[in-house]
């Protein structure tokens, strides 16, 4: 199972994950031993990356939104998933209302 780069540095930690499920069988079978073991040592990594990801939401993009806010500058404020979602639906909305106009 590959987990580096022709340049010899680790892949990111998302391609690696893949790469443990890709062609692994995962979804009709259970993970082998090499699957198992390359998922073993992943979770610390993902574990760690989820809790950075975290911290940095939670305590370190609201503390410079704080310093942005004395300095005048708008926050910068992540998208929810159901914005994401809202986003998609009213850009298809208007490609539909253009394509009903023939623009």
């Amino acid at each position: 199972m590959r987990d580096r780069h022709l340049n010899g540095k680790p892949d990111p930690l998302p391609d690696q994950v893949a790469g443990a499920f890709a062609g692994s069988g995962w979804f009709s079978a259970a993970p082998g031993g090499q699957q198992k073991k390359k998922l073993a040592e992943l979770a610390p990594l993902v574990s760690d990356a989820s809790s950075q990801v975290k911290k940095l939401v939670d305590e370190e993009l609201p503390a410079l939104n704080k310093k942005m806010n004395e300095a005048g500058i708008p926050h910068i404020i992540p998208k929810t998933e159901e914005h994401r979602r809202d986003e998609e639906m009213a850009r298809t909305q208007r490609r539909r209302s253009r394509v009903a106009r023939g623009g």
